[in-house]
């Protein structure tokens, strides 16, 4: 006969706590990210270790680690995540709808390009819903790596960071200025130039920003902020109340007749957005629909899944 226990099987909320403690290396970024407080998420941890009977977690001032006991449950926990995923997509898809494609992207691509590249492929994703987050490259990185977010496009300006990552557009970063400024007819601006001038800026962890901020470094130049602002779109605006020069991604000015872009002279500030997908992508179809419409609507060359892994035997 079959033996029996009393012990309880795990929560899915014990098991999201572990695997993103885990992934995030702390137990209060993990809480932030679930959505809950640290002392809740401390209460689940320890839970599990209860219904485990072993110790999980390794805790120190620099974070949380897996133990043996922890890195073997992480193992199977993943996978259980994973089938009830695909265990919601299919009773989704039973009651007549579907689940919500997840885009991040970086401000500047949610403004100006995300737009009319859904607009394009409207009909390949006809009767997908699409839920859009917009926040700063680094940002968009994590979600995709937590899994909340299915596909993400993200600012480079180094293509090896992300081999193989099909490239959604080209971008430079500029000098973003009102047609009625001094400097809009030229051909370029100086780095010295923009150290002796207050100026419109992105917030400090926008990629733009960090780009802009990595060169002046190199230069032994700084930065002088007039204001910093979470959005391009905010930017451009605030360039053109204050009369004063921005710095941002070129892409700001599609469509905008207010606002033309000049380089900076002797640095060339050229970066792409390319597409980035979570892990476990090719298991649900409407992502890969999803992925592969954006990049026909833009241009690119989609590459094909990666076969799913044999089962083991």
């Amino acid at each position: 006969m079959p033996t029996t226990t009393s012990v309880r099987r795990p929560e899915l909320g014990e098991l999201e706590a572990l695997i993103t403690a885990l992934r995030t290396g702390s137990i209060g970024e993990a809480a932030r990210r679930l959505g809950v407080t640290q002392p809740a998420l401390s209460k689940r941890l320890r839970q599990l270790e209860a219904v485990c009977g072993a110790r999980l977690l390794e805790r120190s001032p620099q974070g949380v680690v897996a133990t043996p006991a922890g890195s073997r449950l992480a193992t199977a926990a993943l996978r259980v995540l994973d089938e009830v995923t695909l265990l919601d997509d299919v009773i989704a898809e039973l009651r007549g709808q579907s689940a919500p494609v997840r885009i991040a992207s970086s401000p500047v691509v949610a403004d100006r390009l995300l737009p009319e590249l859904l607009a394009a492929a409207r009909h390949q994703l006809s009767g997908l819903p699409i839920e859009l987050t917009a926040a700063n490259s680094g940002v968009v990185r994590r979600l995709v790596d937590t899994g909340a977010a299915d596909l993400g496009i993200v600012a480079t300006d180094d293509p090896a960071s992300d081999p193989g990552a099909p490239v959604i557009a080209t971008d430079r970063v500029a000098v973003v200025l009102g047609r009625d400024h001094p400097w809009a007819g030229r051909d370029s601006v100086t780095l010295e130039e923009l150290a002796a001038t207050e100026l419109v800026l992105r917030d400090p962890r926008s990629h733009a920003r960090l780009v802009v901020d990595r060169v002046m470094h190199e230069r032994g130049l700084q930065i002088h902020p007039l204001v910093e602002l979470g959005s391009s779109a905010a930017a451009v605006s605030a360039a053109l109340e204050t009369g004063h020069p921005a710095v941002l991604s070129d892409l700001t000015l599609r469509d905008d007749p207010r606002v033309v872009a000049v380089p900076i002279a002797g640095v060339d500030l050229a970066r792409l957005f390319v597409l980035i997908e979570a892990d476990d992508y090719e298991h649900r179809p409407a992502v890969v629909r999803a992925r592969t419409a954006l990049l026909t609507a833009a241009g690119a060359t989609p590459a094909p899944p990666a076969p799913p892994a044999p089962p083991a035997s």
